[in-house]
């Protein structure tokens, strides 16, 4: 099957140097990555037990990231790019399974990705954020 669908790109530009960005994003979103949702829907007894568990990661905007890519980490080493750039896959499965209790379809549309770069073409910090829509 073959599904067509529109894309949203959103871009923010920050005067904010590249590690307050991270500094700001990393502590608004919850930390579900090192296995922690596997973990959680492993051990949860029952769904109340897993909602605590989810619940007890998210952070002040309800996102928690599953990974976290430094590109800027590693252009530096192999490729001896200046660029600081990381790129995050956030989400909520506690947001996401109001969706999927109705139809699976919509589960290879997200969890969302968000990425920030330190750019010398724009302002000193562009973070941007794409969503799959």
């Amino acid at each position: 099957m073959k599904t067509k669908f529109t894309a949203e790109y959103v871009e923010f530009l920050s005067d904010r140097p590249f590690p307050a960005v991270i500094e700001a994003f990393e502590s608004s979103t919850g930390n579900f990555e090192s296995g922690a949702l596997r973990m959680a829907a492993l051990t949860a007894q029952t769904k109340e037990s897993f909602e605590e568990q989810v619940r007890a990661q998210e952070s002040t905007t309800g996102f928690m990231r599953f990974l976290t890519t430094d590109h800027g980490g590693w252009m530096r080493k192999f490729e001896g790019a200046t660029t600081q750039a990381r790129m995050y896959t956030i989400g909520n499965p506690l947001i996401a399974r109001t969706m999927l209790r109705h139809d699976m379809a919509p589960a290879s549309t997200f969890p969302s990705e968000s990425a920030f770069s330190k750019t010398r073409t724009r302002k000193p910090t562009s973070p941007t954020t794409s969503h799959r829509a």
